[in-house]
Parts: structure tokens; C-alpha cells; sequence
């Protein structure tokens, strides 16, 4: 589909327009001439990304195999939670929680996943996932000596938690196996998704300062991971607000923004004003702080390569990893699930101990989707979550498109030198 681009030169202040092919990722200048970027030195660092193999997939299509050589391992450990955050896609499923094996089924669990022909990458990653991961203690204490003996050294292990439960002896053992930890928090937006902030508890605060020391000193540092919302709209806002409160050398990085069921829950709606806040704090962040927001930097090199290269849309396999076949996520009882943050007793879609009879018809390409289609942001968004019906897709959308339309116009800067004003279907 065509759109015309009007656009400001900063420095003239002369407007031009341009047409931009979502479908073939071609942009034409205002004299109608494809634009090819590839031929212009300054993006020759920019190489062109591998085209993935897939079919078009959906329920009357569904997913029916997964690979026996894995990049990343998911292990779901339930949906038990300490917090009830209000924009929590988990907090859906609270009342539905799987039955979780304890320490005692971990043996069998090794058992099943050897005896399915799986192997793990030699670069692999296994991502240990709640619910609250810690609310398990008594199972990780167990589990994770076992993935270092089963898999060695060279597999990065991970893991998610809101660090409220947090202890100095938990951090010992984690850097003693070194497992990358994660905190969620949203920064000065953490009143949005919970009344009491752990940060401000001096005892959690202690705990979460001696992570940052240990596993930095172990070259697995630490890291918040934020979500951003209307009351967190502001990046540079974001980053003084763990200057102060906490360290100015821990790496803060977020994964997108309020979105699934909770973009529709009062507050976490991007109105004009928070929109506006996000586009111009979001510009500033890729065209001129690069490095500082490791998200945003590999979100708008992957944009920038779609637009050099002139990648079509039918390459875009999607935003999730669920959908490819070197990427498990799978229980200690051997349920295969078809995402990490929904309980696997109402998605599963297979099991270790029948590896090849997997079928996974809960994920839709964003090419059957009435929405994206028609989209002039598909390359930066990537048809959003898979899992989602349309219609809870379409109650997204609206945040989504505010956060993918700022990514899109630091990148539209990037390669035109032109500020976007204004877009329109032709």
C-alpha cells in the first residue's frame, strides 16, 4: 500500500513530499525516483538481514513443528505471583494456575528433555520465567546447578523478577552460576502499575545495589527492564529517575509499551500530550544518544536495514520468537506451551514426551490480520503480539502505533535528513 510522507527540512523549513511502499519497504522522493540507500557509503554498515523461512500460519494453518536444535530455551515455572500489577498480562491467568512440579520432578524433567533428541545451541540461551521466578526458590535452588551440569558454562541463563523477594544469599547463589538478573520497574511510572514501590524499601534497595556490584564485577551486570507507559513517557526522565535513586551505572532497557489487555485500563493510554512526550523523547534517544538505550538502538538498526535493503513485508515472519522453530518454551512436567506468559494448561500444544507431534494453532501471522495489512508502521511493528485475537489486537493498537510511529520518524530522519510531519494513504 502507497502513502504520501510530508515531511520539514530543519533546516530550510521547506516541506517535501515523499511515497513510501509499506509493502516493498521502497521509498520515492519528491520527483517520483526510487531512493536506493544501499549504494550510499554512510549505511554500508548495514547489511542486510537473513530472510527467514516460514509459512503463512494461524488457526486453519497452525505451527507443527518445532527444531531439536534450540537457541532459546524457555523454562515456565508457573504464574504465581507476590504482585498483582495492574497492567500484568499474567494477572489474567492468576486464577487458572498450573499445577507446578516441585524440585522432586527435576530428574524426570532431564530425562524427557534428552530422551526428545533436543540439543541446545553451543551459544544457546535458556530464560527462566514465573510468574514471580522467585516465588519458586525452593525449585531454582534445585534446577539451576542442574542446567549448569547438563549444559555447561558457555549457555547464558536469565531471569525476570520484580526483586522484592530478593535476598544476599539468593544473589551469591545466582552469581555463583551465573545467571543474569533482571528487575522490573517502571522508574517514576511504578505508581501506575502498584501502590508500593520496593525501590523505596531501604532493606531491597541494600539488596538490589549488592546485585548490581557482585554481577557486575562478574561481567554479568545487572539491568532494569521497564515498560513505558503514559506516566512513563519520557526517557530521560526514566534514566535520572535510577540515577538518583539508585545507580548512575546500572543499564536500564524496556520492553515496549502498555499493551495487550492492559492498554485499555484507566491510565495506560497514550493521550496527545504523553504521545507527544514518547515521540520527541524516543527521537532524541536513536538519532543522538545512541548506545544509551540498547533497545531502542537494535529496534531502529533492524528498521534501518528493512529501508536500505528495501526488505519486503512478506519477509516479516513477526515480532515474538514463539513462531520459530529454534525457540522451546516448555514446563518441568514436559508440556510444551505456546507462550512463556500464559499458563500452558489452557496453551499447550505439545509435550517432550511426543517431540514431533507438536500443533500450535494459537499464533496468526500478521499478514492474516485485517489491521496490519494496511498499516504504513508493519516493518517497525511487526503485527504485534501472535497470541492475540484481532479484536484484542485492535485494543492495543492504538499505544503500539504511538510507539512504533516515534521509532519510525527518528529512522525517517536518519535516512532523509527530513523531519515526518504527516502521513496519508494514497
Amino acid at each position: 500500500m502507497f502513502f504520501n510522507v510530508t515531511c520539514l527540512d530543519p533546516k530550510t523549513k521547506e516541506t517535501s513530499n515523499y511515497v513510501f511502499d509499506n509493502q516493498t519497504s521502497e521509498i520515492f522522493d519528491q520527483d517520483g525516483e526510487l531512493i536506493d540507500f544501499s549504494t550510499q557509503e554512510r549505511f554500508s554498515d548495514y547489511a542486510r538481514p537473513r530472510a527467514p523461512s516460514f509459512s503463512i500460519f494461524g488457526a486453519d494453518n497452525p505451527i507443527t513443528e518445532k527444531g531439536r536444535l534450540i537457541r532459546k530455551l524457555r523454562i515456565q515455572l508457573g504464574m504465581a505471583c507476590n504482585y498483582n500489577c495492574k497492567y500484568c498480562l499474567q494477572a489474567a491467568f492468576r486464577s487458572s494456575l498450573d499445577k507446578v512440579p516441585g524440585p522432586q520432578t527435576i530428574d524426570g524433567f532431564f530425562e524427557k528433555f534428552h530422551a526428545s533428541g533436543i540439543k541446545l545451541a553451543p551459544n544457546a540461551c535458556i530464560e527462566l520465567w514465573g510468574g514471580e521466578p522467585l516465588v519458586y526458590w525452593k525449585t531454582l535452588r534445585v534446577l539451576i546447578p542442574r542446567l549448569r551440569e547438563e549444559f555447561g558454562e558457555a549457555v547464558e541463563l536469565s531471569m525476570i523478577t520484580n526483586g522484592s523477594l530478593l535476598t544476599k544469599d539468593m544473589v551469591d547463589f545466582f552469581n555463583l552460576h551465573r545467571v543474569q538478573i533482571s528487575i522490573s520497574h517502571d522508574g517514576p511510572g511504578f505508581s501506575l502499575r502498584d501502590d508500593e514501590d520496593p525501590l523505596f524499601d531501604p532493606e531491597v534497595k541494600e539488596v538490589w545495589l549488592y546485585l548490581l556490584e557482585t554481577s557486575t564485577k562478574l561481567g554479568i551486570p545487572m539491568s532494569f527492564v521497564c515498560v513505558l507507559s503514559p506516566k512513563n513517557s519520557n526517557l530521560e526522565e526514566i534514566r535520572a529517575f535510577f540515577d538518583m535513586h539508585f545507580s548512575k551505572d546500572v543499564v536500564v532497557c524496556f520492553e515496549g509499551v502498555v499493551s495487550y489487555s492492559g492498554a485499555q485500563m484507566d491510565g495506560c493510554s497514550f493521550d496527545k500530550e504523553s504521545a507527544r512526550s514518547l515521540d520527541s523523547s524516543i527521537f532524541k534517544a536513536i538519532v543522538t544518544q545512541a548506545g544509551l538505550w540498547p533497545t531502542l538502538d537494535d529496534m531502529a538498526k533492524n528498521l534501518m536495514q528493512r529501508l536500505i535493503h528495501r526488505i519486503p513485508a512478506s519477509e516479516i515472519l513477526g515480532r515474538c520468537d514463539e513462531m520459530r522453530k529454534n525457540t522451546l518454551t516448555v514446563t518441568l512436567d514436559g508440556k510444551i506451551g505456546s507462550c512463556h506468559n500464559r499458563p500452558v494448561s489452557i496453551w499447550q500444544i505439545g509435550s517432550l514426551d511426543n517431540y514431533s507431534k507438536i500443533l500450535n494453532p494459537n499464533l496468526t501471522h500478521w499478514s492474516l490480520r485485517p489491521v496490519c495489512k494496511n498499516c504504513f508502521l508493519i516493518s517497525s511493528c511487526k503485527g504485534g503480539c501472535p497470541h492475540l485475537s484481532n479484536e484484542e489486537l485492535e485494543q492495543c493498537c492504538s499505544n503500539e502505533f504511538v510507539y512504533h510511529a516515534a521509532i519510525f520518524g527518528a529512522v525517517w530522519f536518519l535516512l532523509t535528513g527530513k523531519v515526518l510531519m504527516r502521513v496519508e494513504p494514497m
